[in-house]
């Protein structure tokens, strides 16, 4: 995995924007259920305009002067139905369905095939949106990650989980959830029912707050933020030794 400088790390919104293009999760059947801030930014939509449509109708141009877009989307559709083919051949069977010969514009597909962790490398609690429980909070991650073999990396996710959940009650009247992924990196996430999108600053040195998403983007590999149906999800990477 490449490594981004950290003048960098603050523009990306999920795991799939390294690049700053427009990137989206989808389900099974091919709608949207994740829609990253670049996505939104390069597209126009906003997550509200997207989730739960179907993904052939707004992420790929597939009409020219000598075919309608109807007929663009059924064939991309039934490409996008061959699940079980290795994920080049899919590409390949994609890129197939356009029209021969030059095209009037430029375009980039992108498909990514997911898999499930297992149950032990995924730990969840669920806060009140309470100061108070930022504390709880951060004795959860140090107890996990000593579960994990990872306590040499308790302090800096203590830290992590510390502001990003003091953000996420900050800004949103419902629950909090902590999630933490255990995989090649250590994965920290706060998911709410907000849709405001944090915003990197840099704080004054007579501030007395500002500092936690700057904190975060120094001591992470990466940070960023995804929406979702029900709100966002901010999200930090940790390397693991």
């Amino acid at each position: 995995m490449n490594r981004f400088p950290k003048a960098a790390n603050v523009d990306f919104h999920s795991p799939l924007d390294l690049s700053k293009a427009a990137a989206a999760v989808l389900d099974d059947e091919g709608r949207i259920a994740g829609w990253g801030s670049s996505a939104q930014r390069l597209l126009g939509h906003s997550p509200e305009d997207v989730l739960g449509q179907s993904a052939t109708q707004l992420l790929v141009v597939v009409e020219d002067r000598r075919t309608d877009i109807d007929s663009g989307i059924d064939r991309l559709a039934h490409v996008l139905t061959w699940q079980r083919c290795p994920v080049e051949e899919l590409c390949d069977r994609a890129l197939s369905t356009l029209p021969p010969g030059p095209q009037a514009d430029d375009a980039t597909l992108l498909l990514v095939r997911t898999r499930r962790l297992d149950a032990d490398q995924v730990a969840d609690l669920e806060l009140p949106p309470d100061p108070a429980m930022v504390a709880h909070a951060r004795t959860y991650t140090e107890r996990q990650l000593a579960t994990w073999g990872l306590s040499d990396l308790s302090f800096t996710a203590a830290l992590v989980v510390s502001e990003l959940v003091t953000n996420g009650i900050r800004y949103t009247t419902g629950p909090v959830m902590l999630r933490l992924i255990r995989d090649r990196c250590l994965l920290c996430e706060v998911s709410d029912k907000a849709r405001t999108a944090p915003h990197l600053r840099r704080a004054r040195r007579d501030d007395e707050g500002g500092r936690g998403l700057f904190l975060v983007a120094q001591i992470s590999q990466r940070w960023g933020t995804r929406y979702t149906s029900s709100g966002k999800t901010i999200w930090a990477e940790l390397a693991v030794s």
